[in-house]
């Protein structure tokens, strides 16, 4: 496989994640068990967005990228993300983060806010955006 179609095989996957935590938000008063799901939903499309980009990224020379970090400051520095988005990208790196090594009732309400209100978001436009880069 070629380092241009890598990206796309991700970002096909990266759709399929990201269709599931779209259905997840559709419940209104999640349960213990969704609210579980709805956290691991967003980590996974988060997960496989970022590396859609890196992926992308590879095939145009940028071979030294690794960290989620590096990623979001070259897609920046290359076009893919505005600044204003970058903040967002991560901010929810962040949340991810925190979510991925501590889990609590207590924080997966606090942070589903923010995957309803403003990682969602942010996904919806990269889902929108890459899929014209097909």
């Amino acid at each position: 496989m070629s380092k241009d179609n890598r990206w796309k095989q991700r970002f096909e996957k990266y759709s399929e994640a990201f269709a599931e935590l779209e259905k997840s938000l559709l419940i209104a008063h999640p349960d213990f068990a969704q609210q579980a799901g709805i956290v691991k939903l967003f980590e996974l499309s988060f997960e496989l967005a970022w590396k859609v980009q890196k992926d992308y990224l590879d095939g145009q020379g940028y071979l030294e990228i690794r960290t989620p970090r590096t990623v979001i400051q070259t897609s920046v520095q290359s076009g893919i993300l505005e600044e204003n988005e970058a903040y967002e990208w991560l901010d929810a790196l962040e949340s991810r983060n925190a979510l991925t090594h501590t889990y609590s009732e207590e924080l997966a309400k606090e942070e589903q806010n923010k995957i309803r209100n403003t990682f969602y978001p942010i996904l919806k436009i990269f889902t929108d955006t890459w899929k014209q880069k097909l």
